[in-house]
């Protein structure tokens, strides 16, 4: 799904001409249930890269063909530019 929603959509009939943005991202950190003051917050994101590394320590499955380990890598950009009036209220 993190591949899907980082995807632009072309839209049918228009050659690639076009594209809708991919999904908006709105990022919070939480601590049993309650929002994280502790860390930094974040404005919207999209996002931007997504790796997928199914040997981080070396190539093994399991009997049925499933790896042993999987490493999941999402970079997000934030959509506006964090300025030090941002960063002063905690972004």
């Amino acid at each position: 799904m993190f591949k899907y929603y980082s995807a632009p959509e072309i839209p049918k009939g228009s050659s690639g001409r076009y594209f809708i943005p991919p999904a908006r991202f709105e990022i919070e950190f939480h601590h049993r249930g309650e929002l994280n003051t502790n860390l930094f917050k974040t404005k919207q994101c999209v996002l931007e890269n997504v790796t997928v590394d199914y040997a981080p320590n070396g190539y093994a499955t399991h009997y049925d063909g499933n790896p042993v380990e999987t490493r999941l890598s999402l970079i997000f950009t934030e959509t506006t530019i964090i300025d030090k009036n941002a960063v002063e209220e905690g972004y």
